[in-house]
């Protein structure tokens, strides 16, 4: 039951994938070693845009790139 305000996007993962940047950056979403999405971001928590990814339940490698650098990588269950 939702309530009429709620808008549920469900071309978006149900488990949102979050990216925190210490400074204006890149977020490279990777799964099984292929590039599935590019997002530029300011400093600060985002939620990654995932209506682009395919549909299923499976893990990505997020990571957090600053000036080229990578400054973290983390695993991340999409389920969309």
């Amino acid at each position: 039951n939702q309530a009429s305000s709620t808008i549920f996007d469900s071309s978006q993962s149900a488990t949102p994938v979050i990216a925190f940047l210490p400074a204006a950056g890149e977020v490279h979403l990777t799964r099984d070693g292929r590039l599935l999405s590019v997002q530029n971001f300011t400093m600060g928590n985002h939620e990654v845009d995932t209506r682009g990814l395919p549909y299923g339940i499976y893990d990505v490698e997020v990571e957090v790139i600053v000036n080229g650098r990578v400054i973290s990588k983390r695993p991340q269950r999409v389920n969309k």
